[in-house]
């Protein structure tokens, strides 16, 4: 079904399960974090949960990106190229447990500028609805590996 008014009403099928499935790059570090040392996972799980969370920011930049294609939006443009930057940071400059706490607070950012960006129609109004959840969960996790590495580090 692909009428007008279920593209702005519904989240549709192929986004609501790309997003939910791609969830599961950020949830499996968060849970693998808290494994006991002696899996060896903390390392392998933190790092992967850093670099998933970096790709995820800079491919919500490409999502505003193709929004300020469309709207030619000058603001947009500025505005699509900080997560990617930022995201680079944050891997360059991997302090721990600051990293995940960093883009955590990145996705919440960019999160809420997108629920707005959907609210003001310069994206999809169901939009709003699938970051909000995808949003939440990534930052869920983010913020299990930070709490983890803290832990970590203060034991």
């Amino acid at each position: 079904m692909n009428n007008a008014h279920h593209d702005q009403e519904a989240i549709p099928s192929i986004a609501l399960w790309l997003g939910v499935g791609g969830l599961i790059p950020f949830i499996a570090p968060a849970v693998l974090i808290w494994m006991p040392p002696s899996q060896g996972w903390q390392g392998i799980a933190g790092t992967f949960g850093m670099v998933y969370g970096a790709i995820i920011l800079s491919f919500l930049g490409g999502v505003r990106w193709g929004s300020a294609l469309h709207n030619f939006d000058t603001r947009t443009f500025i505005q699509s190229v900080l997560p990617a930057l930022l995201a680079y940071g944050v891997l360059v400059f991997p302090a721990l447990p600051l990293g995940p706490l960093l883009l955590a607070a990145c996705h919440s950012v960019q999160g809420l500028s997108d629920i707005s960006a959907a609210r003001n129609g310069t994206l999809p109004v169901w939009y709003a609805r699938l970051r909000a959840g995808l949003t939440l969960g990534a930052v869920s996790s983010l913020l299990s590996i930070a709490l983890s590495f803290y832990l970590s580090a203060n034991a």
